[in-house]
């Protein structure tokens, strides 16, 4: 029995780097996205902090030192950036070298002309960085439909993660939503893991990660609220030092936001001034994307764009029409290739298909302990309900966080489907095991 238990851990190993290789083994075919551009340049944040030593640049300023690189600063995550630019460093990459921000007002030869397009040896390195994330994120993922599910849940999962078109498509450019995907699952295992050790030092861990998410790309505070209200109602529910435990939960909630401030020098001066105005920047932002790109109308339409956007699922290479153009060659050498994934969704039978898993995963969630039940519920439930309410356009990638949630919910529903037909084919017990519960 131990010698199989100790085989089947190796067969974990050997699956997870398979995965991973197949990850990374993509990531120099993937077509360019004019936000990859303007990543690498948020990138010399890192050269004026660790080169140049020139602090004043990245400190908020009125006016600014800088009005683009200020703007961009406030609205964005800085780990991704600080991460692209340490590897221009290491790289020998000096200031001079780091490209300009991509000109969404220029076509793609004046964009060129003016220098705005990175140094191709960079930007490969900077998307293996983005990739390494979503690398993270597999392994997370695995941890979690293991712990919910079972171990088919896990190898379930974490293949069709590895396959997802729009998860590897984004995940291994040179952007932000590779760690957004790692960001949002690493929060859940760790409030998992406070949930089964409800140690004091796990809440500290949840507060540092906390921080780090959201220092990564802002969305991933939904994911960070979902864990905290979910721990919360674990607390209370337990019944066991409520007012003690929630005083513990809420100093992880204090050592985030310290965290995330740490991490954001323009916010040093005056935090409490920045909150509203980085509100009012992204509101801004977002009425001048609904003005000139495709945005939804209706609730239907959104309703729309959310089923096919999260169940079936083909890739959205590019949000501007001319970027068909601009990128062909690229999106035909890519999908070409054998790194490209493969739609699990795909077409409106596979999407329904999809949606019927899911349902059968929900049902696999309630063997689950309660208490681990509460705090993934909430993450699950939380996650895709936001973008449903706050997402104005029609941009695949902003449904990004949801793909993990529906991942873990199909992987649990293969192991319902299985569970139930290892009454009727008795050597499936072979391949299944139990999702380890507190």
């Amino acid at each position: 029995m131990q010698q199989i238990t100790h085989l089947r851990h190796h067969m974990d190993k050997f699956w997870l780097l398979l995965l991973s290789l197949y990850i990374l083994a993509g990531v120099p075919l993937v077509p360019f996205h004019g936000d990859e551009s303007t990543l690498i340049y948020m990138g010399r944040d890192a050269y004026y902090q660790f080169v140049l030593n020139d602090w004043e640049q990245v400190l908020y300023s009125d006016p600014p030192t800088n009005a683009t690189e200020q703007h961009i600063r406030l609205l964005n995550g800085t780990i991704p950036k600080y991460l692209y630019g340490l590897t221009g460093i290491v790289s020998g990459y000096s200031f001079e070298n780091i490209n300009e921000q991509w000109n969404w007002g220029l076509d793609w030869e004046q964009n060129l002309a003016e220098g705005r397009m990175p140094i191709q040896e960079l930007l490969l390195r900077a998307r293996f960085v983005s990739a390494m994330f979503l690398v993270g994120g597999l392994f997370a993922l695995f941890w979690i439909a293991d712990k919910l599910g079972g171990k088919m849940a896990a190898y379930i999962a974490t293949l069709i993660y590895t396959l997802h078109p729009v998860i590897l498509l984004n995940g291994r450019r040179a952007m932000m939503e590779g760690g957004l995907i790692f960001a949002c699952l690493i929060v859940l295992v760790v409030g998992i893991l406070l949930v089964e050790k409800r140690a004091n030092w796990m809440y500290v861990v949840l507060g540092f990660v906390s921080g780090l998410a959201v220092a990564t790309k802002h969305p991933a505070a939904i994911a960070v609220v979902a864990v905290f209200i979910g721990y919360q109602m674990v607390i209370v529910l337990r019944k066991e030092a409520v007012l003690k435990n929630t005083i513990k939960l809420i100093g992880a909630g204090v050592l985030s936001l310290l965290v995330f401030y740490v991490l954001n020098p323009a916010w040093w001066s005056n935090p409490v001034a920045r909150i509203p105005e980085v509100l009012e920047l992204r509101s801004e932002l977002i009425t001048q994307q609904t003005e000139f790109f495709d945005s939804y109308d209706s609730v239907g339409e959104s309703l729309s764009g959310f089923a096919n956007h999260v169940f079936i699922a083909q890739p959205q290479y590019y949000e501007v029409d001319i970027w068909g153009e601009w990128i062909g060659d690229e999106i035909v050498r890519y999908e070409n290739s054998l790194f490209s994934g493969v739609p699990i969704g795909g077409t409106i039978f596979g999407a329904v298909l999809l949606f019927v898993f899911l349902v059968l995963g929900l049902f696999q969630l309630q063997k689950v302990d309660w208490e681990m039940r509460i705090v993934f519920s909430i993450w699950a439930m939380l996650i895709p309900l936001a973008m449903l309410l706050t997402n104005p356009l029609n941009w695949q990638r902003y449904y990004l966080i949801i793909y993990p949630v529906v991942i873990i919910f199909t992987g649990m529903g293969v192991a319902n489907l299985l569970d139930r037909l290892r009454i009727y084919f008795p050597q499936l017990n072979q391949l299944y095991s139990q999702p380890t519960t507190t």
